[in-house]
């Protein structure tokens, strides 16, 4: 059966019929693209870049680097990087037995830009915390593919 037919107009023409089926696969489809986009977007967005560093908010640190868990393709395990800031006061380092290990969101780096981060760090420090904030993989400086 022919679904196309000949309008007065000298073109072809669907049947009202056919629009009862053809109006929800495009409305679908249409739904279908833009959740498929969406979650492109969310996965694969470049992550934010390091502009913050510790010394700007008179912080002494360590740049650090250390073999995460995950190996790439070759078998070598990815290198994770980071900073190791001491527990200290004033500028002046002091021992302490506790360290907090700071890990970011998704997308995201070490500094957490978004929030006042650095303040905390400085507070945890002068309380007598090191404190290690890292990169997750594909973050910030360490290697990697996002997944």
């Amino acid at each position: 059966m022919n679904k196309l037919i000949k309008s007065n107009r000298g073109g072809l023409e669907m049947k009202s019929k056919d629009w009862i089926f053809l109006a929800p696969c495009a409305v679908g489809g249409a739904i279908l693209g833009t959740c498929l986009y969406i979650g492109y977007r969310m996965m694969y967005t470049p992550s934010e870049t390091i502009n913050k560093w510790p010394s700007d908010y008179g912080l002494l640190y360590e740049d650090v680097s250390f073999d995460g868990p995950v190996r790439n393709k070759g078998g070598k395990r990815l290198m994770l990087s980071g900073w190791w800031i001491p527990a200290q006061e004033e500028g002046v380092i002091r021992n302490s037995r506790y360290t907090v290990i700071l890990s970011h969101g998704y997308h995201n780096v070490r500094t957490l830009e978004g929030i006042a981060l650095f303040d905390l760090v400085k507070r945890m420090s002068a309380d007598g915390y090191h404190v290690l904030m890292y990169d997750f993989r594909h973050c910030g400086f360490s290697e990697g593919r996002m997944s």
